[in-house]
C-alpha cells in the first residue's frame, strides 16, 4: 500500500512465546487474568480462549440468574397480595379470579408490577445524571459505585 505516493514499509515483528500458567491469561491492557483457579478436574470451559472479560461476563451471569428468580417471585407474590386484598382469590381453589373489576391503592391486582417496575425505571433514568456527576467528582469512586449499586 502507499501513502501520498510513498510506499509504506511494514516491519514484522518476531512472534513472541510468553510461557503461561494454566490459569493465567494476559487481558487487553497487558495484565494477567489470574485470579480463579480450578479446585476440580473441570477441563477448559472456563477459560474462555484467554479472554477475561468473556470470562467475567460470564461468571457475572450468576448473579443475574439469583436476581431475575428473585424478582418472578416477588412479581408472583405480589400479584397474589394484591388480589387477595382486592377479594378476587377463589374461596375453593385459592386461585386468582380473571377480570378482576377491584382496586387496590388505585390499581388493579395485575397491574401492581408493572406500575412498580416504570416508577422504578423512572427515578433510575431521573437519579442516574446525578450519581454520574458524583462519581466523576469523588476519589471514592469504587466505594460509592458499590454502595449506589447495591442501593
Amino acid at each position: 500500500e502507499t501513502t501520498m505516493g510513498q510506499p509504506q514499509q511494514q516491519e514484522e515483528q518476531p512472534p513472541q512465546e510468553e510461557q503461561q500458567s494454566p490459569t493465567t491469561t494476559t487481558n487487553n491492557r497487558g495484565g494477567r487474568c489470574s485470579w480463579f483457579r480450578c479446585w476440580c478436574c473441570c477441563g477448559d470451559w472456563w477459560k474462555f480462549q484467554g479472554i477475561c472479560q468473556a470470562r467475567g461476563f460470564s461468571f457475572a451471569t450468576f448473579g443475574n440468574g439469583n436476581i431475575l428468580i428473585s424478582n418472578i417471585f416477588f412479581g408472583t407474590a405480589i400479584i397474589y397480595l394484591a388480589s387477595d386484598a382486592a377479594g378476587c382469590i377463589s374461596p375453593t381453589t385459592g386461585a386468582i379470579l380473571r377480570n378482576c373489576p377491584t382496586r387496590v391503592y388505585g390499581f388493579y391486582p395485575a397491574s401492581f408490577v408493572t406500575t412498580i417496575y416504570t416508577i422504578a425505571s423512572l427515578a433510575s433514568a431521573f437519579f442516574m445524571p446525578f450519581v454520574g456527576a458524583l462519581m466523576d467528582s469523588t476519589p471514592y469512586r469504587r466505594k460509592l459505585g458499590i454502595v449506589v449499586a447495591t442501593l
